[in-house]
């Protein structure tokens, strides 16, 4: 079971039935701006700007969640769904791509859902997380109390497994949102999976992983970087090309309206450092 909500800015994140799930992939809405954001122009200086205001007019759903407490859509109220997503940016030929995949090995990892992104330029991978007997991965089974392997092992087994050498290496918190697409944008689906109640496998990936290995191009991540966060202190004294940290989340408040950013948008993590 996953969540839904009615877009990133408006309702209450709530269980996604399959009922629902097929009124929003089947949505004249959704297919109208997932339409729209096909035909804007992607050399032009406002492409950005216009593309995510279209995005944030789409339903959203929570992949890793089932349920939140609360009626909030904070990873601290959130009951997991033992899934895990795989965001992949820049696919030129998503088609194409998955018409070159094995099917056996899709069912085999239990993934539950292959999609175009809404900018029509990625791919969104959902499947489940595997049961495995070690002590050292996080997550609790909800299902039989056995543990799971991490969002980032599910994440990278499932990586792995389709071939994909690059992928969003910060997909991973428990609020992490997508954006519903229309149905002819699904290349692979499997309601029973995605939206019944969590099917226990083992996974036969049973290292640890505590971060992924792959990382993103352009995202400014250093795979070297595995020192402790940096103190408040030792961000004070630090800088970026001679601009103080401090300085630069001042502009990052002012420009995103001196308000909290949403749970589960990216720019969380430029918040957060």
């Amino acid at each position: 079971m996953i969540s839904y909500q009615d877009s990133v800015s408006k309702g209450t994140p709530m269980p996604c039935s399959e009922e629902k799930w097929n009124e929003l992939i089947d949505s004249p809405k959704v297919k109208n701006i997932c339409k729209q954001i096909a035909l804007l122009d992607t050399s032009a200086a406002d492409y950005n700007e216009r593309k995510q205001a279209l995005k944030r007019r789409l339903p959203i759903i929570m992949p890793h969640a089932a349920r939140f407490l609360h009626g909030r859509r904070v990873s601290a109220d959130a009951v997991p769904s033992g899934l895990a997503m795989l965001d992949v940016d820049h696919v030129a030929e998503p088609r194409k791509w998955f018409e070159s995949l094995n099917r056996e090995t899709i069912i085999a990892n239990h993934i539950y859902l292959i999609a175009i992104t809404a900018s029509g330029q990625g791919l969104r991978v959902i499947g489940a997380r595997g049961t495995l007997h070690s002590s050292a991965l996080a997550g609790t089974s909800p299902v039989s109390g056995e543990e799971l392997e991490s969002i980032e092992a599910a994440q990278m087994r499932m990586a792995e497994a389709l071939g994909i050498s690059e992928y969003d290496a910060v997909t991973k918190d428990l609020a992490r949102a997508s954006y519903v697409v229309p149905r002819d944008y699904i290349l692979w689906m499997d309601n029973a999976g995605l939206l019944g109640e969590p099917i226990e496998f083992k996974s036969s990936n049973v290292q640890e992983f505590e971060e992924p290995q792959t990382l993103p191009k352009g995202e400014g991540v250093d795979s070297t970087l595995n020192h402790d966060p940096l103190t408040l202190n030792q961000l004070s004294s630090e800088s970026y090309h001679s601009v103080p940290y401090a300085e630069i989340v001042k502009q990052l408040m002012a420009t995103n309206g001196s308000m909290e950013p949403e749970v589960g948008e990216r720019n969380t993590v430029y918040f957060g450092l």
